[in-house]
């Protein structure tokens, strides 16, 4: 089970020789800035799974020393999958409500991509898990809280980064504790529920693969054996 203890080490100590050394908060934050870099690409890049587009900033700058008469492209807004309208979700703001409620295991289509994403085993740490594992079997409510979080703030605005200070440190924690509870809550009120309506899609989805490969069969053109030997009765 991934766990977030190892991304929310305490920096801070009572006990002076429990106090960590800087390279230990450095790698501590290195560690965690590579997580999040990971769990950003995870969702809002091409995978089935995807949550958003044009969430991201590009690693490569746009060309300079445009002319005159040359305007930049314009960038496309952010936007949520198509998948997830059929949830009642249509905008980013009503995704980002859903990341932050204990409604999230209601909308079928997003928990069922989130799920998708977290048995990939592409997030850094993370392992490769049978699809249709149960969430809470894979995830602590910490771990799940922590990935919830900062899907929430990276859809705050285009390109999101962290900011410094003690007021965004605070706002983090209150926002961390609020989604723990909604995590908790989630899971003990739809949490099973959740699980068996994936499995039951799954199941179907799998049925209806069966069925059109049948089709595909029935439709194939008979061989040029099977020709001959009919030609021949």
């Amino acid at each position: 089970m991934l766990s977030c203890a190892p991304l929310f080490c305490t920096l801070t100590s009572p006990f002076p020789r429990l106090v960590p050394s800087f390279q230990v908060v450095t790698a501590h934050y290195n560690e965690r800035s590579a997580q999040i870099q990971s769990l950003r690409k995870l969702f809002f890049t091409n995978h089935p799974w995807t949550l958003a587009t044009d969430v991201l900033k590009p690693k490569k700058k746009p060309p300079l020393g445009l002319d005159n008469n040359e305007v930049a492209p314009e960038r496309p807004p952010m936007a949520i999958t198509p998948v997830l309208n059929d949830d009642g979700l249509t905008t980013i703001g009503t995704l980002r409500v859903a990341l932050r409620s204990k409604e999230f295991y209601l909308h079928r289509n997003l928990y069922n991509c989130f799920c998708s994403g977290v048995e990939a085993g592409i997030l850094r740490g993370s392992a490769d898990h049978e699809p249709g594992s149960r969430l809470d079997e894979i995830l602590s409510v910490g771990a799940e809280t922590h990935l919830r979080c900062e899907l929430w703030h990276t859809l705050s605005e285009y390109g999101f980064g962290h900011h410094i200070s003690n007021e965004s440190r605070n706002d983090r924690i209150s926002l961390f504790r609020e989604i723990a509870s909604a995590v908790r809550a989630g899971r003990e009120l739809h949490g099973d529920a959740a699980h068996e309506t994936r499995k039951a899609d799954m199941n179907r989805e799998d049925d209806d693969d069966d069925e059109d490969d049948d089709e595909d069969e029935s439709d194939e053109e008979p061989t040029a054996g099977i020709a001959m030997d009919s030609e021949m009765w």
